[in-house]
């Protein structure tokens, strides 16, 4: 590696703004993320810039596979980058050229697929996610990511990305939407009865071709209009007014006859009233006698006065 690890050149890809650092060597660890570890003299370079303590980092292998990265700490050998395994496993090189980049815009939403059926079925899947998430830096679209969830590893790939193709997931509130791909929906087949449908345009073609006898003798009779004129008529008599009227009386005689008959018969066949029972009155009791006391007389008290003499 070259002792200046920063080139001076700076060129403009998309929304980011990068700047050369070197080539390193590609150093795995066991890692479910996608920090890295950088050369201590880097953390010196890079103070110098002036910007804030977030690195970000695209790690570009000779093959031309790009990976974005943080930078977790400043404490590799030199002229080695650590890199967790599942990264270096998609570089698949011994060397990669690493640049810095800037002005990677807040993801807002993102939508991943589980690519394990298995994953749907623990409890509270969505909440364990989120943690995991919580160990990246930058989500990149189409990707697949690791997340090691209680004593086992399942894959996601990121399928979609509000806006963006990269963004930064630091210290915001993602909204993560799943899709489930091994949800399938049952199509419920009902029996459907076969019907047989007459085809009307044979019949419509045996009717045109193959007229009946019986059709067309009725409609020479109806539309004939020499036999018509030819069939006598029988004249229409209508009754006296002089006869209606005696059956109506004759009518209104016997209907009020049979009224009567029905009144006759019920008041005949109506029992007799039960005379009722006269009821006495009570007699009325002769009261004992109260003794009348006798009026105690008055006491006459007599009262004696005496004279006094004037001396």
């Amino acid at each position: 590696m070259n002792k200046d690890l920063f080139i001076n050149t700076c060129n403009i890809k998309h929304m980011k703004r990068s700047i050369n650092v070197g080539k390193m060597i590609v150093f795995p660890y066991e890692s479910y993320s996608n920090y890295i570890n950088l050369p201590a003299r880097c953390l010196e370079r890079l103070s110098n810039l002036h910007m804030s303590n977030t690195y970000f980092f695209e790690l570009k292998s000779e093959s031309k596979e790009l990976v974005y990265v943080g930078v977790k700490e400043f404490i590799s050998t030199d002229d080695c980058v650590e890199v967790p395994c599942w990264l270096s496993e998609q570089l698949q090189t011994d060397y990669a050229n690493i640049t810095l980049i800037k002005n990677i815009p807040k993801g807002e939403y993102i939508k991943i697929e589980p690519q394990e059926e298995e994953f749907f079925s623990l409890p509270d899947n969505d909440k364990l996610v989120e943690y995991e998430l919580s160990k990246y830096c930058l989500l990149q679209l189409n990707q697949i990511i690791p997340l090691q969830i209680f004593d086992k590893v399942y894959k996601f790939k990121i399928i979609e990305i509000k806006d963006h193709d990269l963004i930064d997931i630091l210290n915001i509130d993602l909204n993560v939407d799943f899709n489930n791909k091994f949800f399938k929906e049952e199509k419920i087949n009902y029996p459907q009865e076969e019907i047989n449908y007459p085809d009307l345009n044979k019949d419509i073609a045996s009717i045109i071709q193959e007229p009946t006898q019986d059709i067309v003798h009725d409609t020479e009779q109806i539309f004939n209009a020499e036999k018509l004129e030819n069939i006598p008529v029988e004249p229409i008599v209508l009754p006296d007014r002089d006869k209606l009227r005696e059956a109506r009386l004759k009518f209104y005689t016997k209907k009020e006859e049979v009224i009567q008959e029905k009144t006759v018969q019920k008041s005949s066949q109506e029992p007799e009233p039960v005379p009722e029972e006269k009821t006495k009155a009570p007699e009325p009791q002769e009261q004992p006698s109260e003794k009348l006391e006798e009026p105690i007389p008055p006491i006459k008290i007599k009262r004696k006065y005496t004279k006094k003499k004037k001396i």
